[in-house]
């Protein structure tokens, strides 16, 4: 069921690929092991484009994940959530907004390292 999953952010990622000891790397073995981890497109679109780690191992690691969709009700809820960020201030990126709705959308929780997750309201984090 997806909504025991947890998305995990580009940010983690990184740090689970790029490092043999990563920041949290047996947590992230434990939660793909026991099959929480969900995967997005925009997550699978800024691993591919910038982690030096070969595309073939991400690739390979996340084909066995949840793919959440990104679908329409996803896509209006980043804009309204962009737009409500930006009228008080507060600045997100387009990608991670999208990532942060795909994880409301979904019913899931995100597991991040980025702060800017943190201003986005209704998004529960792990």
């Amino acid at each position: 069921m997806l909504n025991n999953c947890i998305l995990l952010d580009t940010s983690v990622w990184i740090d689970y690929l790029r490092k043999r000891e990563s920041k949290h790397k047996d947590k992230v073995d434990h939660l793909i092991g026991t099959g929480q981890v969900a995967t997005c497109g925009m997550v699978y679109l800024e691993l591919m484009r910038g982690i030096s780690v070969p595309a073939e191992h991400v690739a390979q690691i996340l084909a066995e994940l949840p793919d959440l969709p990104m679908g329409r009700p996803v896509y209006l809820l980043a804009g309204e959530i962009s737009g409500r960020l930006q009228r008080k201030g507060i600045q997100v990126t387009i990608p991670d907004v999208l990532i942060a709705a795909t994880a409301i959308e979904a019913g899931v929780k995100l597991f991040t390292y980025d702060k800017d997750f943190e201003n986005i309201p209704g998004l529960k984090l792990y």
